[in-house]
């Protein structure tokens, strides 16, 4: 994903039953349709108030987001996924195991190995 553009794509919408089938919610709409199209899945993901699904378009991962915050508060969704992203795409030291037995650097949700 380093130096990708990182892609994202945020359907808006008001979370809860009573918003389901207003006009509101034409961003959730849409954005379900992609990920039933191209074969994603929507998980709730807390740490960025929202609902994600990882999809392929045209050879691009591409991430789609459902802020699960009202309509108004989705900048704060939208931040949290970028700079998750923007850690992850950061160039690191090493990748695996160094010389000196060290099990290098790797991304925290790996865990050890």
């Amino acid at each position: 994903m380093a130096g990708l553009a990182l892609r994202i794509i945020v359907g808006l919408g008001n979370p809860g039953p009573e918003h389901q089938v207003t006009r509101h919610n034409a961003g959730f709409w849409f954005v379900d349709l992609l990920a039933r199209r191209h074969g994603g899945e929507f998980r709730d993901y807390r740490k960025y108030s929202g609902e994600t699904a990882k999809i392929g378009i045209e050879g691009h991962e591409v991430v789609l987001l459902k802020p699960t915050t009202y309509m108004n508060r989705s900048g704060l969704s939208i931040r949290q996924l970028s700079e998750f992203y923007k850690r992850q795409a950061r160039p690191r030291a090493a990748d695996g195991p160094g010389r000196a037995g060290g099990g290098g650097r790797r991304p925290a949700d790996r865990g050890p190995s």
